[in-house]
């Protein structure tokens, strides 16, 4: 009878551990994004012109889309300082037909054929640049990896459209 009572105090032990180790996880994840962590937003962030100008769409648009006869893409935009500057940090868009046939083959059951249905990513004001998949790995994060400008001390946080 004390296996048994052990057994069931290692297990609460084990239990009450995750869940320490999940609050702390949302609580450092608020403190490092707290205007982003756990929200979604309507609206986001797009451009036509690799970064040069933006505008706001439904953030349900699968990029690339059509914008009044040119292909837009998002935008991702951040903050250094307490929303005052903002600067495009990395343009994003998919490959709509990997995505459709992965899609298309989970609604059908069936496992989707390996494929590079996330996200290709690139900077802004570089038309000329190649656009980066994760599958490219070291290119891939480069782009995304996202530092404040030199001497900003204030958190450095995506912003959405309804923030600014």
């Amino acid at each position: 009878m004390v296996l048994g009572t052990s057994n069931i105090r290692n297990k609460a032990i084990a239990i009450g551990t995750a869940v320490v180790i999940v609050a702390g996880c949302v609580v450092i994840g608020r403190s490092l994004f707290p205007n982003s962590f756990g929200k979604t937003s309507p609206q986001a962030y797009f451009t036509v012109d690799d970064g040069a100008t933006l505008f706001t769409d439904n953030s349900d648009h699968m990029p690339p889309f059509d914008h009044n006869g040119q292909q837009a893409v998002r935008a991702h935009v951040y903050t250094y300082d307490g929303n005052k500057t903002h600067l495009v940090a990395y343009l994003e868009k998919y490959d709509l037909d990997m995505y459709k046939q992965k899609n298309q083959a989970i609604k059908r059951g069936e496992s989707p054929a390996p494929c590079n249905a996330g996200p290709f990513v690139k900077k802004p004001g570089a038309e000329n640049t190649s656009w980066f998949s994760m599958t490219d790995g070291p290119a891939y994060a480069d782009v995304i990896s996202i530092l404040p400008p030199p001497g900003s001390s204030a958190g450095f946080y995506e912003v959405t459209p309804e923030q600014k």
